[in-house]
């Protein structure tokens, strides 16, 4: 099967057998827990309306999301009770709008010591006022990189630029965001 969404809406164990899906992946079920089994990588969006995604605390699997047209990670406009725990797992989202948290209330990310690595070079980052460990934006190209939210970031790190040209990094007017640790790569902006 090559399309459409799949929709958890029962507590398990998500195991892939290293197979890359395509489909879009939802979360939708009051008090579920949906518990990565091994490395997921797929092509679409990940979408929590209801319950919680776990990468595997015991494991920390890898989470690779390749779409690079729209959302990696959406938290949907509702106030159920949603929660995503990143463990110290690896999270790699090209889209973007590679988090893209619309939430209204009821949700909780874990962001445990997980690096999420954003590699589009013109992307928007909606943190919704999230403590976040480590975000690396990870793109060499020329681009205008948006954070939205109150930010907390244990590390956030940008990519040096591979040619010379203007780069912007754009924090939406009347937020503060928090960095707990330097960067570790030169950010030129001009």
């Amino acid at each position: 099967w090559t399309g459409g969404i799949i929709t958890f809406t029962a507590s398990g164990t998500l195991v892939t057998n290293a197979v890359a899906w395509v489909q879009n992946l939802t979360i939708n079920g009051a008090g579920i827990t949906v518990t990565l089994g091994g490395a997921l990588t797929f092509s679409n969006f990940l979408t929590i309306t209801n319950g919680t995604f776990d990468t595997s605390a015991a494991s920390n699997y890898a989470l690779t999301c390749s779409a690079t047209g729209a959302f990696g990670i959406a938290i949907t406009a509702n106030s159920n009770t949603r929660t995503l725990n990143l463990n110290a797992s690896s999270v790699t989202l090209a889209g973007t709008s590679p988090y893209a948290d619309n939430s209204t209330g009821g949700y909780t990310l874990n962001a445990g010591t997980s690096t999420i690595t954003c590699s589009n070079g013109a992307l928007t980052f909606s943190g919704n006022g999230k403590i976040f460990y480590n975000v690396t934006f990870s793109s060499t190209s020329i681009g205008t990189l948006t954070i939205n939210g109150s930010n907390t970031f244990n590390n956030l790190t940008f990519a040096g630029r591979a040619a010379a040209g203007r780069s912007l990094v754009a924090f939406a007017s009347q937020i503060t965001t928090t960095r707990s640790e330097e960067h570790t790569s030169e950010l030129q902006s001009h």
